[in-house]
Formats: C-alpha cells, structure tokens, sequence
C-alpha cells in the first residue's frame, strides 16, 4: 500500500493516544492534544546559504511559527497545509520574480527542493 501512496501522504510518525479529548459538543478538542515534535531523533540539516536561509525564514512566517526549519523538513509535516502552501509559492514567485508552479513544490515539499527550483528557473 505505501508504494502507491504519494509520500506527502504517508506519515512519518505515529503517535498513539489513550483517549482522544473531546469538547463538551464530543469533537476533538485540538487544544488539549499534546504538542509532538515529529522530528525528534532526527538529524536536520540547517540552512548554510543566504537563499536557504530566507527560504526557511519564509516558511516559518508562513506556517507562523519560531520552530528552525531545517533543509529536508517536509513542509506539510511541520503543519503546512494546501493553503498555506499556495501563501509559500505566491511570496516566492513575488521576491524572487520566478514562476515556481505549486505541482513543483507538492513533488517534494522541502527548502532543498526550493532552492534547486529556484535555481533552475534562474538559469533558465
């Protein structure tokens, strides 16, 4: 079954809950979910270039959050969602004057991938 999953759609950790909290209407109550750090154990790479660096600024402006984005961090892992990732390649496309298309971006959502789109449509 992974195999024909695009790996956007496999997660990468699984956490598993005694109970799941509810709001007095009986919907899950996202507040009291506890905060999991998906990416505990592993090694990130941290941004080194100017670009790498604003991309991942970027990123966190966009997810609005102050957690460091690291090179290979799956934006939709971190918590971005379409929308947001429709907000990320706008502000791109306008700062950089590039034509990165989202379908790009969804292939591999990660700093890395933008840094070589970015490159590529400068060459180009």
């Amino acid at each position: 079954m992974l195999e024909s999953l695009p790996a956007y759609m496999v997660p990468d950790a699984v956490h598993f809950l005694a109970a799941i909290p509810r709001t007095d209407s009986g919907k899950v109550d996202d507040k009291r979910l506890p905060d999991i750090d998906v990416r505990a154990g592993t090694a990130r790479k941290a941004a080194e270039t100017t670009l790498q660096r604003e991309l991942a600024e970027l990123v966190q402006q966009v997810l609005g959050t102050a957690v460091e984005v690291g090179l290979g961090d799956d934006f939709f892992v971190l918590g971005g969602q379409s929308l947001r990732a429709v907000e990320l390649i706008s502000e791109i496309n306008h700062r950089y004057g590039a034509d990165v298309k989202l379908r790009e971006f969804y292939r591999e959502p990660t700093i890395e991938h933008l840094e070589r789109i970015l490159n590529l449509h400068a060459k180009g």
